[in-house]
């Protein structure tokens, strides 16, 4: 597959919009906790800023979250995930809450 022509980078403007969009999502499923959010978006921001994505990626990024809070609230069962433990016990978890401590022998 040829690689695109170079696009010129977003502006800074359609980069603040994804990330208060990543920044909202992430909060909703639990990936960033209140008191983390400050310091792990300082590193999402170095690292998306490194990519230097253009409109059209930033449009696609958004897409794609706009695609996940959508599924988020139309299928409430689809946001089940499984947590899983070193020693292969599942147990269920929503979005949005910490892994319950299973009780296993030796665990």
């Amino acid at each position: 597959m040829a690689p695109e022509p170079s696009e010129a980078p977003a502006a800074a403007e359609a980069l603040e919009g994804y990330y208060q969009q990543f920044e909202t999502l992430m909060l909703e499923v639990g990936y960033l906790l209140p008191h983390t959010v400050e310091s792990r978006m300082k590193r999402f921001r170095r690292l998306y800023n490194r990519a230097r994505p253009s409109d059209r990626e930033v449009n696609m990024l958004r897409g794609i979250l706009r695609q996940m809070r959508w599924a988020l609230h139309n299928f409430p069962e689809a946001s089940r995930v499984w947590a899983t433990k070193t020693d292969g016990v599942h147990t269920p978890q929503r979005f949005g809450q910490r892994s319950a401590r299973i009780n296993t022998p030796g665990g």
